[in-house]
C-alpha cells in the first residue's frame, strides 16, 4: 500500500470515528438523545435571571451577566420530545419579559435576544 493511500485511509477513519462518537452534538442522534438549548444574549447593563416556564411553573436556569451571552442545556424532564415552553427573564429594577408559548422539540435551540427595553426582546426557535 502506498504511503499516500495509507494516509488517506487513516484520515478517513479518524473522520468516521469523530463523527460517530455519541454525545458530541446537540443536533444529531435519536430524538431521545438530542439536547434542547436556550441561548440568552444580554447586551444590557443588568444581570438577568433566566427561567423556563412549563404551564404555570417557572424553573430557574441561571444568571446571564450583563454584556454577555450564555447557553443553557435543558434536560429531558424540562424539554420532553415535544413541549410547549416559555422563557422568562427578570432583571433588577425592570419589568419581567415573558415570551409567548413555543412548541419545542428535542434538538431545538431557543435564542433570546434581550433588548434594553425588556418588552422589545425577541425569541427565535432554531430547529
Amino acid at each position: 500500500m502506498s504511503r499516500r493511500h495509507s494516509s488517506f485511509s487513516l484520515l478517513l477513519a479518524l473522520c468516521v470515528v469523530g463523527c460517530a462518537s455519541p454525545g458530541t452534538s446537540a443536533f444529531f442522534g435519536s430524538p431521545d438523545t438530542r439536547r434542547t438549548l436556550v441561548t440568552v444574549e444580554n447586551p444590557t447593563g443588568d444581570d438577568a435571571k433566566v427561567y423556563v416556564v412549563r404551564g404555570t411553573t417557572a424553573i430557574p436556569l441561571g444568571v446571564v451577566r450583563s454584556l454577555s451571552d450564555r447557553t443553557f442545556t435543558l434536560n429531558a424532564a424540562l424539554a420532553p420530545v415535544n413541549a410547549e415552553l416559555r422563557v422568562r427573564v427578570d432583571t433588577a429594577g425592570r419589568t419581567t419579559f415573558l415570551s409567548e408559548p413555543m412548541l419545542v422539540s428535542r434538538g431545538s435551540e431557543l435564542v433570546l435576544r434581550m433588548s434594553p427595553t425588556l418588552k422589545y426582546s425577541s425569541v427565535d426557535v432554531r430547529l
